[in-house]
C-alpha cells in the first residue's frame, strides 16, 4: 500500500469559520487574478500569491498560513479603507464586494474559536 500525501487543498476537520476563510481566500485570489485593471499590477500579483498560499497553509494546518492570511487581509482591508476615505466611498460594485469579503475573512480569522484552534493545533 502507498502512503497518502498529507497535502490538502481543503481540510474538513477545521472549525467552520476557518473552513469558510479557506474558501474565501481562494475566491479572493481568483478575483484578483481575473481583475483586468493595469493599475498596481505587481501589488495585485503579490496579493494573489499571498491569498493562495495562506489558504493552502491554513488547509494544511500551518501557523504561517494563518499569519499570512491575517497580515494580507489586514493590509488589503487597510488599502481599501484608505482609498474609500480618500475618494469618498466611490467604489465600483466589484470593489465594494471585495472589501466586504476582505472584512469578512478578517473577522473569520479573528474569531475566538479560530484563534484558539490555530494556537493549539497548527504546527509552526
Amino acid at each position: 500500500m502507498t502512503q497518502r500525501s498529507a497535502f490538502r487543498w481543503y481540510n474538513r476537520s477545521l472549525p467552520s469559520l476557518l473552513g469558510g476563510a479557506i474558501f474565501f481566500l481562494y475566491m479572493q485570489a481568483v478575483f484578483k487574478l481575473l481583475d483586468n485593471r493595469n493599475a498596481a499590477a505587481p501589488i495585485r500579483a503579490g496579493a494573489v500569491v499571498c491569498f493562495f498560499l495562506s489558504a493552502l497553509g491554513i488547509a494544511n494546518e500551518r501557523r504561517w498560513g494563518y499569519s499570512l492570511a491575517l497580515a494580507s487581509n489586514a493590509l488589503w482591508f487597510a488599502l481599501y479603507l484608505e482609498v474609500a476615505l480618500r475618494f469618498g466611498f466611490r467604489f465600483n460594485s466589484t470593489d465594494a464586494i471585495e472589501m466586504i469579503i476582505t472584512a469578512g475573512v478578517l473577522a473569520m480569522l479573528l474569531w475566538p474559536e479560530s484563534r484558539e484552534h490555530q494556537a493549539v493545533y497548527f504546527t509552526p
